[in-house]
């Protein structure tokens, strides 16, 4: 099973499109989502997922304790690391999890939105549905 950790603060619309994009493209996981101290406080009761678990500080703890404390509840056989405004595509654990398998101790995605070697050049998209076909 894999384990994703997300930490988030505000920005509840991203963190949706991450938690819908992971259960659309994701086989046997579960989420722990750290929301660090959003305020207003956000009412997580709309997420329909058994997969998701919620951890709530009532303030910003940082990322590295958000992360620390998502891990420490963290039941899965791999662990993965994700900010919340990251959207997954079809098999995207699956190409990860492969490396993973071959030997490697630690993988990174690649992604569109940064510089240097982890930078994948992919089509324009402008949405959901265009993302998932590249």
């Amino acid at each position: 099973m894999l384990s994703i950790v997300v930490p988030c603060k505000d920005a509840h619309e991203y963190t949706s499109e991450c938690l819908f994009a992971i259960e659309s493209h994701t086989k046997d996981y579960e989420v722990i989502l750290v929301d660090n101290g959003s305020d207003p406080q956000y009412d997580w009761t709309d997420i329909k997922n058994d997969a998701v678990k919620i951890i709530r500080n009532e303030e910003n703890l940082g990322f590295p304790k958000a992360v620390n404390q998502g891990l420490k509840i963290a039941g899965g056989d791999y662990l993965c690391i994700l900010n919340n405004d990251i959207i997954t595509s079809p098999r995207w654990w699956e190409y990860l999890k492969e490396h993973m398998d071959n030997g490697a101790d630690l993988v990174g995605p690649m992604t569109n939105y940064i510089t240097g070697p982890q930078q994948v050049r992919v089509p324009v998209y402008r949405n959901m549905e265009e993302l998932n076909r590249v």
